[in-house]
């Protein structure tokens, strides 16, 4: 019989990396004046992120007086103090962080390939906070949040997110895309602020009125994508 103590495994872990000397790798995050540097094991780095397991086994980082030396100025330290304490314990806590720390902390986590924590974050932010903030309600759905997601990622703040979509919901779309051929045709459903901002072919074509609008909805039909196509498009 096995017995697990992976509780105690977690406490010696935070201790390592709270009060170990023998570090190898410095990572610079953020920019300034808000820049900060943290300290870990290279080892330690490639078991528990497959990001750093990349760049560590090929060498793609400067190496200094032994130190092996990473920049990321478009991680914040409030974000990469997260994903370095769960990298060292499995812990992460999110009850007292703002909605745009946690955004970005979906964003971190999808550039070092830290899946769980993409995952994590966003169930978090579907069950948890909608009710609790009014900055997250409208990712009371997947839909919804993965355009949060999705623009938070792409540099927009959740202010930009909901000027761009003028405030619209998943329930109040305005276009309807037509695709593929019979018998395997679909419809799909967006909003002409979405399609602008995320599409140059729609920015255009809704700009000059190509096409056709009938009670209140403007209708494309694209007979040449077939519906598995553009489903993976408009995700």
């Amino acid at each position: 019989m096995a017995f697990e103590f992976f509780s105690r495994l977690s406490q010696q872990f935070s201790q390592l990396f709270e009060k170990a000397d023998d570090y190898n790798v410095k990572i610079n995050v953020g920019k300034n004046p808000n820049a900060k540097e943290f300290y870990a094991h290279s080892n330690v780095l490639k078991a528990r992120c497959p990001y750093f397991k990349r760049v560590l086994s090929q060498d793609w980082a400067e190496k200094k007086n032994n130190m092996i030396n990473f920049t990321k100025p478009n991680i914040s330290p409030i974000v990469f103090e997260m994903i370095i304490k769960y990298i060292y314990t499995g812990i992460l806590d999110l009850k007292n962080q703002a909605v745009s720390d946690i955004l970005d902390l979906l964003v971190a986590s999808d550039e070092l390939l830290i899946e769980e924590l993409v995952t994590f974050g966003q169930n978090y932010l579907i069950e948890n906070r909608t009710e609790k903030d009014p900055n997250t309600r409208t990712s009371k759905n997947e839909y919804n949040f993965n355009l949060i997601y999705r623009g938070s990622r792409d540099g927009f703040d959740i202010n930009n997110i909901r000027s761009k979509c003028n405030g619209q919901d998943a329930d109040d779309y305005n276009v309807k895309v037509n695709v593929g051929k019979n018998p395997n045709t679909k419809e799909f459903y967006a909003h002409t602020n979405i399609l602008r901002a995320r599409s140059p072919y729609f920015k255009r074509a809704l700009s000059q009125n190509w096409a056709e609008k009938k009670n209140n909805m403007i209708n494309f039909t694209k007979p040449n994508i077939s519906s598995i196509v553009f489903e993976m498009i408009i995700k």
